[in-house]
């Protein structure tokens, strides 16, 4: 049957803090489920199936009205998973000054592993994958208590991608074990090639940490492609050509082949909406793209901050 829908409302799950939601895609799909204290797959696909009975009769969720994937097809639900993203815990080891969570004053930025706000992993086990991009953000993946059950059902699964974001500040057995998948990609977010830098943006001490295990990452990957290093420009931080020339001086040295150029935008979405864009940004981005290329590296700007450039405001 044709209808107006899309894949994640029809097979995706992605767990937040507060609430289950279909997708984490920029507008962050309509929500499955809120009362997560007996959290259940029939609960979810109860609420899945009322949203998809509710396309088919012409009754959108406001949030999805105009995003890319929402569109009319010959759509069919499975029951199987298709997406799968994983946010709920905000335990980190960074206090990243570009980060929502640096608002959390309970977090001490320690490298303690910890239960997540509510587990997941054996809910997870219930479903069937096919062909399943899976995203880990978090918090700090490497310090989420069921990252190891996790690991293991998406290691035995039928999966398209799994994609890891990561301070780097702790090293990780379970992401060097997702690695050595191929289908696995990891970004460390540094951005800075110094310690004085690092300190200043994470608010941690941990450059050299942070370069070792970036190390063991490629070390154990089974491509050097599936790690990318990644640069977050900050205003009055790290927005100088010599920063950004540090940084890809550090990628030569741990011999890193995949990078990326990003802009801040977690904060922005709360304090700049509608601000035009300083020409800087502009000016940097073209400083980076051109000495990368000249380093023999491929330069990559981030697809969300691409989009935001194109369009000159926040």
């Amino acid at each position: 049957m044709k209808f107006k829908c899309c894949r994640y409302l029809l097979s995706g799950l992605a767990f937040f803090p507060d609430r289950v939601k279909c997708c984490n895609q920029v507008k962050i799909g309509p929500q499955l489920v809120s009362d997560l204290k007996n959290l259940s797959k029939k609960q979810i696909e109860s609420a899945r199936e009322k949203i998809i009975n509710d396309c088919k009769n012409g009754i959108y969720p406001e949030c999805c009205a105009d995003c890319e994937h929402f569109r009319k097809d010959d759509w069919e639900y499975s029951g199987k998973i298709s997406f799968l993203a994983f946010f709920h815990w905000l335990h980190c080891n960074c206090g990243c000054i570009y980060c929502f969570n640096q608002f959390d004053t309970k977090n001490e930025f320690t490298d303690e592993v910890l239960p997540p706000i509510y587990p997941v992993a054996n809910l997870i086990k219930e479903y069937e994958f096919e062909n399943t991009d899976v995203e880990f953000g978090g918090g700090e993946p490497a310090l989420l208590g069921e990252l190891p059950q996790l690991s293991d059902n998406i290691l035995k699964s039928d999966i398209k991608s799994c994609y890891i974001m990561t301070s780097g500040v702790k090293y990780s057995k379970d992401i060097a074990r997702l690695l050595q998948n191929e289908k696995t990609f990891m970004s460390v977010t540094v951005s800075a090639g110094n310690a004085k830098t690092f300190a200043r943006i994470k608010r941690r001490n941990r450059f050299v940490s942070v370069k070792n295990n970036i190390k063991k990452y490629l070390a154990c990957a089974k491509d050097k492609n599936q790690v990318v290093v990644s640069y977050l420009i900050v205003d009055g931080v790290n927005d100088t050509e010599q920063d950004i020339l540090d940084w890809l001086l550090m990628l030569k040295e741990l011999n890193v082949v995949q990078n990326e150029l990003t802009i801040e935008f977690c904060l922005a979405v709360n304090f700049k909406k509608g601000k035009k864009l300083s020409p800087k940004l502009y000016e940097l981005a073209d400083f980076y793209q051109k000495t990368a290329q000249q380093f023999g590296l491929s330069p990559r700007v981030d697809i969300v901050a691409s989009k935001i450039l194109e369009r000159g405001y926040y």
